[in-house]
């Protein structure tokens, strides 16, 4: 059996065609929370580690590369 190390994550999403202005503010806003020392503390201690993304293709380009490696997982597993 082979093994996968997989990161639980969330992620803030919007439609489609969302103007680029709203997406910005909103990853400057996830940005400026996830760098407060005392909540990124607050959560490590739970074992949780805060990430903001620099940018929306930054982001995109995570979730592809978690897509496919689940896909071949799961291609693996059928086998």
């Amino acid at each position: 059996m082979h093994s996968i190390h997989i990161a639980l994550f969330n992620g803030l999403m919007a439609p489609a065609g969302t103007p680029r202005e709203v997406l910005e503010r909103l990853r400057d806003g996830v940005a400026k929370a996830v760098a407060v020392t005392e909540r990124r503390n607050r959560f490590l201690e739970q074992g949780v580690e805060l990430v903001g993304s620099s940018s929306t293709k930054e982001f995109a380009a995570f979730l592809r590369k978690q897509v496919e490696k689940l896909a071949l997982f799961a291609r693996q597993a059928l086998r």
